[in-house]
Parts: structure tokens; C-alpha cells; sequence
């Protein structure tokens, strides 16, 4: 199983790298039957692309460890007679 995750997640972080990267490249360009793209619309393309780089980066970052970095995501479980102090207050 966990040759698999791995797998698919270095598929997601270069997919991601790659398509962003072209994107923040060409711009408009990149997209299909575009015809003529404003300024804004470009610039708005190539900001997005860029996030799309900065998460597939992350993901293949994350696949050398990918199980021991998993729990980290997951919401901690408490116990059901533990209470959060913050919340009943001094009565």
C-alpha cells in the first residue's frame, strides 16, 4: 500500500509542477482556443500557476516519508472524559 500512495503522489506533485510551470511560462497561451486574453486574466493565470508549482513541490517532497508524515493530518482523537479547559470555564 504504501508503494502505491507513494506512487500516485509523485504522479500528483509532477502533473501539478509541470502544469503550473508551463502555465506561469506561457500564460495565456496555455490555455485551449483561448483567442485574445486581457492582462488581468494572464496575470491571474500565471498567479494561480505558481501555487500550483508550490503544491506539487510539497507533494513530492512529502513522498520519501509519506507514512511517517501521515498522522500529522489527521485530527487528533481525545479521549471522551477529557474537556477542554478553555471551554468550562472556573465553575
Amino acid at each position: 500500500m504504501r508503494r502505491g500512495l507513494q506512487v500516485v503522489v509523485t504522479v500528483l506533485g509532477i502533473v501539478a509542477v509541470a502544469a503550473g510551470a508551463h502555465t506561469v511560462l506561457i500564460g495565456g497561451d496555455s490555455v485551449l482556443n483561448h483567442g485574445d486574453v486581457s492582462a488581468g486574466v494572464d496575470s491571474e493565470l500565471r498567479f494561480y500557476a505558481a501555487w500550483y508549482v508550490v503544491a506539487g513541490a510539497l507533494l513530492l517532497r512529502a513522498v520519501r516519508r509519506i507514512e511517517s508524515i501521515s498522522p500529522s493530518c489527521r485530527p487528533r482523537r481525545r479521549a471522551r472524559d477529557q474537556r477542554n479547559p478553555a471551554i468550562i470555564g472556573n465553575g
